[in-house]
């Protein structure tokens, strides 16, 4: 009896056969790198894009989701609005990503557009979503992954916003007239009584200049 209970309990462990698990790619290892926004530079009531690098560091081939809104999407405080900026005419390309390859791309590829609302420091997060291509038959797997960045940038104020200007010589050499020379905001527009020529002084030093007949004040 022994012998037929020992016989049957051997002949059960080798008609067990476990089933493999499917090869599923690590999501910490397709990863989204390098979110930049364009311009660099943004000032609120502006119109930006997003650019981002997908990354394909697993063993696997990926598909990249990508349609009419693009590779990833992005989501935003409250500093930003997004929304549809254009008619989806167009066929969206399949992104295939081999092991160690990767791919940039900007959200102008989409039908979605950000603009900025109001000064300050923005958080964002991107997300991007993948299947992984089966081994065996090249067929798409039916779980989508999905793979987040978070990343952050600065929406300035129109008001406190200064673009380069240059000196006011270098403008008047130029064929600016000498009443029309820019100054930076904290500096004061004089004219040299001398020569005509411009030249950007504190407020309080303009004054005193304008007092002892060193220029005039346009």
């Amino acid at each position: 009896m022994k012998f037929i209970i020992l016989a049957f309990a051997l002949l059960g462990l080798l008609l067990i056969s476990p089933y493999p698990k499917p090869i599923q790619a690590d999501s910490e290892t397709v990863s989204i790198v390098n979110p930049v926004v364009q311009p660099s530079k943004i000032m609120a009531g502006d119109e930006f894009a997003v650019n981002a690098t997908i990354v394909n560091n697993s063993n696997q081939t990926i598909s990249v989701h990508n349609d009419c809104g693009g590779a990833f999407s992005v989501s935003f405080d409250n500093h930003v609005v997004a929304g549809p900026t254009k008619i989806c005419n167009f066929l969206a390309i399949q992104i295939i990503l081999k092991p160690g390859e990767n791919i940039t791309r900007s959200s102008l590829f989409s039908v979605i557009g950000y603009k900025a609302v109001s000064p300050g420091t923005v958080n964002a997060t991107i997300t991007a979503s993948y299947i992984p291509v089966n081994q065996t038959n090249s067929n798409l797997s039916s779980n989508p992954i999905n793979v987040t960045k978070s990343f952050q940038f600065t929406i300035l104020n129109q008001t406190t916003y200064t673009p380069h200007i240059t000196s006011p010589l270098t403008q008047f050499k130029a064929g600016v007239a000498a009443k029309d020379v820019k100054c930076q905001s904290d500096l004061q527009l004089i004219i040299k009584s001398e020569d005509g020529s411009p030249a950007c002084v504190k407020s309080q030093t303009a004054q005193r200049l304008v007092d002892l007949g060193w220029g005039t004040s346009p």
